[in-house]
């Protein structure tokens, strides 16, 4: 086997791998591993997990690897590499390979949970994650991502000594995996250089000092036809110190490093960084220290900009992350609630890598209008919330949540990736040195993003068939997964079949066919772009609602082997809105979730053979003010010693991607504008299909 991985890794990458990959390669990952500094981290992670995945031992190697960088480094490099190995294996169509650090978020991978995947990112936004509340993302979708990144996933951590608060609970974490069980095999490598203090590699110490003298001595130290790295342990010490540089010695080539650059010019410095043999010198954060292929003939490190052996996962002495635990987490479940004393992002990051997503535009009239459109994923710029509160003053704005308009933004809406747009008339930004708080030069703006092509629905599509085709993709998709009891495979598939059932309320049904056009006359799932509102005339109603309800008191179960609570609980979750507890808002009251006590569902009867007769809904299970049993009911079963949080989010996920890929069956590119597909509702519902439809 040593042999093949020979083979393997050199055609991968052209060389001869080293003892210790060889080593990972024959026995599989370990939980701690500490290599020498300087030697290839990624290549020491990635492709002895390939190989097993692919190779040797593909039933016993978790399909998805986690590969994890701290907050402020630029992951940009290494998922590179990982795709050219997998050019160079002829592999790349067989395994995904995903980026999610800074704006670059790629969903992809949630919709092919049976695919191998690398998942190539910051720590920031992958523990926030595995603990349901990530970093500018959906709440809704949250649940996919927490159930998979759970199960089947091989999780390493790079770069111990800069991950902060995030280095102890990624521990945690995996010691709750381990006790409370996962649905595949989840493990967790916790990697770090060994170091040498007299390594001449670690680069000479640079002595604390106003920004003029670093500047004398680094153009002293430069030897000229060579390459220098300056890591700083500061963004702000970093751009001061390159405009120093460019001040000093203006005729030498002077490249500012850090993570707070928009996507293109960020791109732009990594290419620069891969050209080894320039006379120049590169100025950066501790960014430059994980996972860049960077050979300067001299490195100098500011003082107290970091020890890479400094701190070890099993340090229990470490005060960061403490103060939560089991029932901390159990409490993140519910995504309809915000546990008000639990703070995730102290868990994850010092306050300084915390970050906000901001985009400049200018307006006529020095405002968004209710038109303005989101920005793409070009415009968006990491940006540390401390640096950005001073900044704010007017000049700031967001889309409010709840009616999916523009509103200025307050400090206090300054939470890790929200998203902001800054009137670029005021500055902060320059595209050689990125976020640049005290310029005050014009931002410029980058041109119009052509349209992407816009997805959706194009044919009615009826409630029996859409009931059909997600048990359908859910059979398709247990099998490919194989593992789970045989009574969890049931309770998805029948969740499958079930989910959508609330569809039939004449709520639902009044919206689908309120656009016009010539629907059929049957119930309907799907309407026909661009035909659907997407707006109800009751507000926040939730179809899933309906379907729990109708289940609740249900005799459509088969066989002892159905759980009809965990049915019920994965339908009404399918939406990730529904789950332990229903979030009724109270300017709809008697409503819930646009749901009314005594409402009537229609009698029909699907194509299975199956009849549901018409029914008076009961709302009283679902209200806690009433005593409900719904949220004790959902605990019950998060809490199963046989299931737990992470084997219940898995299936619940398999439910939720059973329903956009049958959905998609049905999805195809059509000649309307976002607004036409969309009407004039920007409000949640509305931004969730427009999620779905465009991807």
């Amino acid at each position: 086997m040593t042999g093949g991985f020979e083979e393997f890794f050199q055609a991968a990458t052209g060389r001869t791998p080293d003892a210790v990959q060889a080593a990972i390669a024959a026995e599989g990952l370990p939980a701690e591993l500490r290599i020498p500094i300087g030697a290839d981290t990624t290549a020491t992670a990635v492709l002895p997990w390939l190989f097993r995945r692919l190779v040797c031992a593909p039933e016993s190697t978790p399909r998805r690897l986690v590969y994890v960088l701290p907050a402020h480094s630029l992951p940009e490099q290494a998922f590179a590499r990982i795709g050219g190995w997998l050019d160079g294996l002829g592999r790349a169509g067989e395994v995904g390979v995903h980026l999610l650090a800074g704006a670059v978020r790629d969903g992809g991978w949630l919709r092919h949970p049976e695919r191998t995947a690398i998942l190539v990112g910051t720590h920031d936004l992958l523990l926030s994650r595995a603990l349901m509340r990530g970093f500018a993302d959906s709440r809704r979708s949250a649940p996919v991502a927490y159930g998979l990144l759970h199960n089947d996933a091989q999780w390493v951590f790079d770069a111990l000594h800069l991950l902060g608060p995030g280095l102890p609970t990624s521990v945690r974490i995996q010691r709750m995996r381990d006790a409370l069980g996962t649905s595949a095999p989840t493990a967790t490598l916790w990697m770090s250089s060994a170091q040498d203090p007299t390594d001449p590699s670690l680069g000479k110490p640079l002595p604390a000092g106003d920004v003029g003298g670093l500047a004398q001595t680094v153009a002293a130290a430069h030897v000229v036809g060579t390459q220098t790295a300056v890591v700083l342990g500061s963004v702000a010490r970093a751009r001061a110190l390159h405009v120093a540089l460019r001040e000093a010695i203006p005729e030498r080539d002077t490249v500012l490093i850090h993570p707070y650059f928009r996507p293109a010019d960020r791109r732009d410095r990594l290419a620069e960084l891969g050209e080894r043999d320039r006379d120049r010198i590169i100025v950066g954060t501790r960014a430059l220290e994980v996972a860049i292929d960077l050979w300067p003939r001299t490195l100098l490190t500011e003082l107290g900009s970091g020890d890479p052996g400094l701190r070890q996962p099993g340090d229990d002495s470490e005060t960061a992350g403490q103060g939560w635990g089991e029932s901390d987490l159990l409490a993140l479940f519910d995504t309809a609630v915000d546990p008000p004393d639990l703070d995730v992002a102290s868990w994850v990051c010092e306050p300084a890598d915390r970050t906000a997503l901001v985009a400049w535009r200018v307006w006529e009239s020095g405002e968004p209008s209710e038109e303005e459109t989101d920005p793409g994923r070009d415009e968006l710029c990491p940006v540390p919330l401390d640096e950005l509160r001073p900044v704010l003053d007017g000049q700031a704005w967001l889309r409010d949540r709840r009616d999916g308009l523009w509103r200025r933004a307050t400090a206090q809406d300054l939470a890790p990736g929200v998203l902001i747009l800054l009137d670029a008339r005021c500055g902060g930004y320059l595209p050689d040195q990125g976020w640049s708080p005290d310029s005050t030069a014009p931002v410029p703006t980058p041109g119009p993003a052509p349209d992407p092509p816009v997805f959706a629905c194009v044919e009615w599509v009826s409630l029996d068939r859409h009931l059909a085709e997600t048990e359908d993709e859910a059979r398709k998709l247990v099998d490919a997964l194989p593992g789970l009891p045989e009574s969890q495979q049931e309770a998805v598939i029948l969740a499958a079949r079930y989910h959508d059932l609330g569809k039939c309320h004449e709520v639902f049904q009044e919206m689908l066919r309120s656009g016009g056009g010539d629907p059929p006359d049957v119930l309907l799932a799907k309407s026909k772009a661009p035909y659907s509102t997407g707006r109800s005339r009751r507000p926040y109603f939730r179809h899933e609602l309906v379907s729990a309800m109708m289940l609740a008191h249900s005799d459509h179960w088969h066989g002892d082997r159905t759980d009809h609570r965990l049915v019920t609980y994965l339908v009404a979750a399918h939406h990730g809105k529904v789950r332990i507890s229903v979030p009724a808002q109270a300017e709809e009251a008697p409503a819930i979730l646009g749901v009314v006590d005594g409402d009537r569902t229609p009698a029909f009867t699907l194509s299975s053979g199956e009849t549901f007769p018409g029914q008076s809904l009961r709302t009283a299970d679902f209200r806690p003010e009433a005593g409900g049993s719904w949220t004790d009911q959902a605990q019950a079963l998060r809490d199963r010693a046989d299931r737990g949080p992470f084997r219940l989010a898995y299936i619940e996920a398999l439910v939720r991607i059973s329903d956009w890929r049958s959905s998609a069956r049905h999805d195809g590119p059509v000649e309307v504008s976002l607004e036409e597909l969309m009407g004039t509702g920007r409000g949640e519902t509305g931004q969730a299909e427009l999620t779905r439809k465009t991807q």
